[in-house]
């Protein structure tokens, strides 16, 4: 690599943290948005306040059902298994 080169890839990785940076904070500042408007139905109308993570956060925790996440976790570890046998088998 030239001198260039390494100048733009040093650029290049600092503009993706930058840019890391700048997300993580805009999801911080939704969640304590939220939390704060929470706070706020707990105390004056917890008759409101969500029963669950799933009403609390429904753009995190979607309401799969619980028989899709089981599938999704068998598939999972389905994969991982396979894969640790294939490693075994090659290491």
């Amino acid at each position: 690599m030239t001198c260039a080169e390494v100048s733009e890839e040093i650029n290049a990785y600092n503009r993706r943290k930058k840019q890391d940076r700048q997300e993580q904070a805009q999801f911080r500042a939704q969640m304590d948005y939220r939390l704060a408007s929470m706070i706020s139905i707990g105390y004056n109308n917890p008759k409101k306040f969500p029963k669950n993570l799933n009403d609390a956060y429904p753009d995190l925790f979607p309401n799969e059902g619980w028989k899709q996440s089981k599938s999704n976790f068998a598939r999972y570890a389905e994969e991982f298994n396979y894969q640790r046998e294939v490693k075994g088998r090659d290491g």
